[in-house]
């Protein structure tokens, strides 16, 4: 029997439907390690080296995961496809201490039978420069947050809670500049594009917004079919959609009656870039407004 590590229980709860008794799931709960939250933890004198610590919680993970370690023969990390995943999955490769013991990483962008079965047949190792991207990131926000709220604090009375740093900082003079200019939606979404639909339309943080995609991302249950990834991975800088995605969306509106004015998308995704949000699949006319992310219909 093999182990495979995801990082949230739907995901965990959507492998098991498609990989029978061969591997055992079991779900981080997110990062297992983090800085401490009322420390700096940032050695700025040693190379800004971080010190880390188990969550609140945690512990019971560990030792579930190290318990369920010792009796299989691989551990695949399924972590998601992005450096907070690479992360994820090196921390919890830390934590549970596992030796010699044999140790795969795969990824997939869609929570689908065929991707997961595909990813399970090319595993790869660690992408450390993910992680160490991942970590630049966090010592950045804790180096420049707990500098920078406190200002924050002094400046807004009452409102303590309030945090400013690496994001909030750059973000605010972006949303400025960006308000002086009127924009035009460019289908299908990137993350931004995404976020930002989702809060002049919805009134969405982005928090909410990427949340839900990560539920559509993660699946949900169809009748006969199981959990099923309604979407692709929703964290991309890439407008490109997939021929076979724009294949499945004329054949919906075909059956649907309307006429297509689908233009085939000619631009590739540079290397490096993952691909835009789309359905995972296409269904009859009660979803066929998929399509829209690729083309419109008269």
């Amino acid at each position: 029997m093999d182990l495979i590590i995801v990082e949230s229980p739907t995901k965990a709860h959507a492998l098991r439907g498609f990989l029978g008794r061969g591997y055992r799931v079991l779900a981080s709960m997110g990062h297992i390690r983090d800085l401490p939250p009322k420390k700096l933890s940032v050695d700025v004198d040693h190379n800004f080296r971080p010190t880390y610590h188990l969550r609140r919680g945690a512990g019971k993970t560990v030792k579930r995961s190290k318990e369920a370690a010792t009796e299989t023969s691989t551990i695949y990390l399924a972590t998601d496809p992005d450096r907070e995943g690479e992360a994820i999955a090196w921390h919890a490769l830390r934590a549970m201490k596992v030796g010699d013991k044999p140790v795969r990483r795969i990824t997939f962008h869609e929570i689908t039978p065929e991707a997961v079965k595909a990813a399970l047949s090319s595993p790869g190792p660690l992408d450390m420069d993910l992680v160490h991207a991942q970590q630049a990131r966090r010592v950045l926000d804790r180096l420049v947050g707990y500098q920078v709220s406190p200002v924050l604090w002094k400046t807004i009375k009452g409102r303590k809670g309030l945090s400013a740093g690496r994001v909030q900082t750059v973000a605010l003079r972006l949303v400025v500049e960006r308000g002086r200019r009127s924009r035009r939606p460019y289908p299908p979404y990137t993350t931004s594009t995404l976020q930002q639909d989702g809060a002049n339309r919805l009134g969405w943080p982005a928090a909410k917004t990427m949340k839900i995609a990560q539920e559509l991302y993660e699946g949900i249950a169809l009748p006969g079919e199981g959990t099923v990834g309604l979407i692709t991975y929703m964290r991309t800088d890439s407008t490109h959609v997939a021929e076979s995605a724009q294949a499945e969306a004329r054949e919906v509106i075909a059956r649907s009656g309307a006429s297509s004015t689908c233009r085939r998308s000619r631009r590739r995704t540079r290397p490096g870039r993952r691909s835009p949000r789309r359905p995972t699949r296409l269904y009859g006319p009660r979803r066929h407004n998929a399509h829209r992310e690729t083309c419109g219909s008269t």
